[in-house]
């Protein structure tokens, strides 16, 4: 399980602070500027907020779409986001 949030960017725009404890260091690839570096700060900063959301929306959206009519293309879209959905979450839980 991890770090619960709040997970912050702090002032430098590359490191995060989780708990107000723990801080890592966004990397970036070798040539990328700093603007990715925060990039990626911000995104990493994000995880509990976005990993809870995708929780809440996957939810939502399958109970929904067992409801529908299956041969429609829209509950058949909703399906397969459904799928990528719950592999986006097996991957940030393993």
């Amino acid at each position: 399980k991890h770090t619960p949030a709040p997970w912050t960017v702090e002032s430098d725009g590359t490191s995060i602070t989780m708990r107000n404890q723990v801080t890592i260091v966004a990397s970036a690839p070798d040539g990328a500027g700093i603007e990715e570096q925060r990039a990626n700060a911000s995104l990493i900063a994000a995880a509990p907020e976005l990993l809870e959301a995708l929780r809440r929306l996957l939810r939502d959206c399958c109970m929904m779409n067992d409801r529908s009519d299956k041969e429609n293309a829209t509950a058949q879209s909703i399906g397969k986001d459904c799928d990528i959905a719950s592999a986006a979450i097996a991957k940030a839980q393993s």
